[in-house]
């Protein structure tokens, strides 16, 4: 669940929203399409509509019988969503931001690879959303237009990565396979969480009450994951790199807008591949 909306200002990098959008390989402001691509659902939706649009997107996107391997580079691709991967604070797991030139996902990266692949979905939803039912600055566990909200956005996550198709596939090979280790196995190989996947089978009217009595909630927590993606994305990298040694952003400036150390940002591009562009 996001922890709160997070602004982001686009000359912050010290470029103009055409420069920016131009080195992000997005389109200008004056020839993006008039039209924003936005779900058919309101408050009024059912989970069962979301979960449906979910899997016409999926089809649509072509995104597959691993959704997860596939939703990244297509929300970039087709909707030219910046995707940031993060280090946010423990209570924030993704944002959405929604701005004149481009959309734009915050992830934090300090997340399981599950749960960083439901958060994308999951802030999807909201950009996807965002005129129907435009997210909380903050989000907050009660109120009911919050709360169903979020459960829209649940349920089409959960539809998007775990297609019933691919669900219904996995379930009839399983045959004799203990439930708690196979429900580990399965989460891992769909990029999901033990728990999402175990919700997914509930709602899907897969699991018996004997199989919920058998099955551990906690012990579906993720085993030691893999190291964390790098920070931002190649293409924010680039913008940043481009900005830097244009001379249209200073080194300092760049610093203490990321809240890192002259020497982290050299980190950075290196970690990228990059030559800083300049000289400590």
């Amino acid at each position: 669940m996001v922890g709160r909306r997070i602004q982001f200002a686009r000359d912050e990098l010290g470029l103009s929203q055409e420069e920016l959008s131009k080195q992000l390989g997005f389109p200008a402001r004056q020839t993006r399409n008039a039209l924003v691509p936005q779900l058919p659902l309101t408050l009024r939706s059912s989970f069962e509509e979301a979960a449906a649009a979910a899997t016409r997107l999926a089809k649509e996107w072509k995104l597959g019988k691993i959704p997860s391997r596939a939703l990244l580079s297509a929300a970039e691709e087709r909707l030219s969503v910046l995707v940031l991967m993060v280090d946010a604070p423990a209570e924030i797991s993704g944002a959405a931001l929604h701005l004149p030139e481009f959309d734009t996902i915050l992830i934090n990266r300090k997340e399981s690879i599950g749960r960083r692949n439901y958060d994308l979905g999951h802030e999807l939803f909201h950009l996807l959303t965002w005129h129907s039912m435009p997210p909380e600055r903050v989000d907050v566990e009660d109120g009911k237009k919050k709360k169903r909200v979020e459960h829209l956005a649940e349920a089409f996550t959960s539809a998007l990565l775990m297609p019933a198709e691919s669900v219904q596939a996995v379930w009839e090979n399983r045959k004799d396979t203990a439930l708690q280790g196979w429900l580990k196995e399965i989460a891992g190989a769909f990029g999901v969480s033990g728990r999402a996947l175990f919700w997914r089978l509930v709602n899907l009217g897969y699991l018996s009450k004997a199989d919920l009595l058998e099955i551990n909630l906690d012990g579906l927590a993720p085993d030691e994951d893999e190291a964390k993606p790098k920070l931002y994305s190649p293409r924010f990298v680039d913008c940043l790199y481009q900005g830097l040694d244009k001379g249209l952003l200073s080194v300092r400036r760049a610093a203490g807008l990321l809240d890192c150390t002259i020497e982290d940002l050299e980190d950075l591009f290196r970690d990228y591949g990059l030559e800083p562009p300049f000289d400590l």
